[in-house]
């Protein structure tokens, strides 16, 4: 009201809304900036965040190419190297690198294969944690850093725009990640007596968002103290005082902290019966394995799991559990274990 070009205050307000859980409001102040002449990365990225999240996946895709990628990919002769879906790629070398977090490598590894099938010769670069467990999904898997030779390229998370994905053609036939047979055999043995739940309430705290999407170990006790499971809890991260508090639970144990990869955490998933977890990177790994997994998210929740819906398009496995309002979590954990309950009469 002040003063109409103030242009930052525009995308702030959207940024705001978005954060609250109300992506059509939002993209209304993000459409308001770019009116007034905000052509910022920042503005045109929010927009795309917004019209993902509302389901318009192919103006989002558009619009999500404004978001800061730095890579030695991106400058210099090798951006006009960059593969849009467009340029033919049979017999071409085609290095698809990770571009973000772990759980989005893992999302948008389901269009390697496609890559193959459409005759290219793929090299995939990404984080040393999911090396071994993606180490057959392309000719060669190399470390993020590794010098290598291409034709083209492509950052995982623009693969869906290249391949013009939209909500009817998602590509979501799960598992496109397999467990190892010999790690497998390694971890069954920690696996304990059926129901066999795995349990994830704490993401990486360097995530710009962990605060909003993370619970506190007080938040799921209610659930480990449910008799008669076998609870695995899978995080890599627990510290002392978790451990002390989940000692008083005789049938809740910690594997998490002793995966030396993905590859072990796959392993170990594959053996369970159901995964409840948190927005993090054991959520995306549920599914690609095509393990039922229930995800708990915040009310403002990632793009990826849209809104006003308990399933996801990307995952058919999973079951999403959404905050109704900011900070709810207790509501989520009472509606998980009505669930779960149920889960454990049909058994």
């Amino acid at each position: 009201a002040a003063d109409a070009q103030h242009l930052p205050a525009f995308a702030a307000l959207g940024t705001i809304h978005l954060q609250l859980g109300q992506p059509g409001d939002a993209l209304r102040w993000f459409r308001m900036a770019h009116q007034a002449g905000d052509t910022s990365p920042n503005a045109r990225l929010g927009e795309a965040l917004c019209l993902l999240t509302l389901g318009h996946l192919k103006a989002g895709w558009d619009g999500y190419e404004a978001r800061p990628a730095p890579s030695p990919f991106l400058g210099g002769r090798d951006s006009a190297l960059r593969w849009t879906g467009a340029q033919a790629v049979r017999g071409k070398t085609l290095l698809v690198w990770a571009e973000q977090g772990l759980g989005d490598s893992i999302m948008f590894a389901r269009y390697v294969p496609l890559l193959r099938q459409r005759g290219a010769r793929v090299i995939l670069t990404v984080q040393a944690p999911l090396l071994p467990l993606m180490a057959d999904m392309a000719e060669r898997v190399v470390a993020e850093g590794s010098t290598v030779t291409f034709d083209l390229h492509c950052p995982l998370p623009s693969l869906p725009r290249a391949f013009g994905t939209e909500m009817g053609n998602i590509p979501a036939r799960t598992p496109y990640l397999f467990a190892d047979i010999e790690r497998l055999k390694r971890w069954r043995p920690r696996l304990g007596p059926a129901p066999r739940i795995g349990v994830v309430w704490a993401g990486n705290p360097d995530h710009a968002g962990d605060r909003q999407r993370s619970l506190t170990r007080d938040h799921v006790m209610k659930l480990l103290s449910i008799p008669g499971i076998s609870w695995h809890v899978l995080q890599k991260e627990v510290t002392a005082d978790d451990e002390v508090a989940l000692s008083d639970l005789p049938r809740v144990h910690v594997p998490g902290p002793d995966f030396a990869d993905f590859a072990d955490t796959a392993a170990f998933l594959t053996g369970l019966d159901l995964v409840i977890t948190v927005d993090t990177s054991v959520a995306h790994l549920a599914g690609a394995l095509g393990k039922p997994c229930w995800i708990m998210l915040p009310h403002a929740a990632d793009f990826r799991w849209l809104r006003d819906r308990d399933d996801s398009p990307w995952y058919p496995s999973v079951r999403l559990f959404r905050q109704s309002h900011r900070h709810d979590w207790p509501a989520v954990i009472a509606a998980v274990t009505t669930a779960l309950q149920a889960f454990l009469a049909e058994r």
